[in-house]
C-alpha cells in the first residue's frame, strides 16, 4: 500500500493543506469579496486534511489490533503451517502502519495537531501584518 500512496501524497497534501492556507490568506485580505475558489477551498484543511490524519491513526491502531487478535487466537488447535502464518501476521503487525509519504512522515493525530498549530500561527502572523499595514487601526 505504501508504494501506491508515496508518490501521490505530496500532491494531495498540497491540495488539502497548502492551498487552504493560501486561500485563508486571501479571505483574510479580501473578506467576503474573496474569490469563490478561495471560499470553497479554505475549509479543506478541516474537511480533508484532518480526516486523512485520523484515517492514518486508525490504520495504525487497526494494524496493532490485528497482531493482538492473532496472538490471542487458538494456537493449540492449529497445525504447524497455520501457526507459521499466524506468527507471520504477528510479525507483520509490529511494523508501524499508517499513511506516510516521502519526506512527510506519518499522518496521524500528533501530525495533525502540529499542522493545525502551524496553520493557526500562519493565520495569526498574517493577521498581525494586516493590522500593521492598515492605517485606520493605527
Amino acid at each position: 500500500m505504501q508504494e501506491t500512496v508515496f508518490p501521490v501524497l505530496p500532491g494531495l497534501l498540497v491540495m488539502v493543506f497548502v492551498m487552504p492556507m493560501c486561500c485563508t490568506l486571501e479571505i483574510m485580505m479580501r473578506g467576503l469579496n474573496a474569490s469563490p475558489f478561495a471560499l470553497l477551498t479554505a475549509p479543506h484543511i478541516f474537511t480533508m486534511f484532518v480526516p486523512l490524519c485520523f484515517a492514518g491513526d486508525m490504520l495504525a491502531d487497526s494494524c496493532e489490533a490485528v497482531g493482538a487478535a492473532a496472538y490471542n487466537g487458538a494456537w493449540d488447535e492449529e497445525t504447524p503451517s497455520q501457526r507459521r502464518v499466524r506468527f507471520s501476521v504477528i510479525q507483520a503487525s509490529r511494523v508501524k502502519a499508517g499513511i506516510r509519504g516521502i519526506g512527510i512522515g506519518n499522518l496521524d493525530r500528533p501530525a495533525c495537531s502540529d499542522a493545525l498549530k502551524s496553520w493557526y500561527s500562519f493565520v495569526q502572523f498574517f493577521a498581525g501584518l494586516g493590522e500593521l499595514g492598515d492605517p485606520q487601526k493605527g
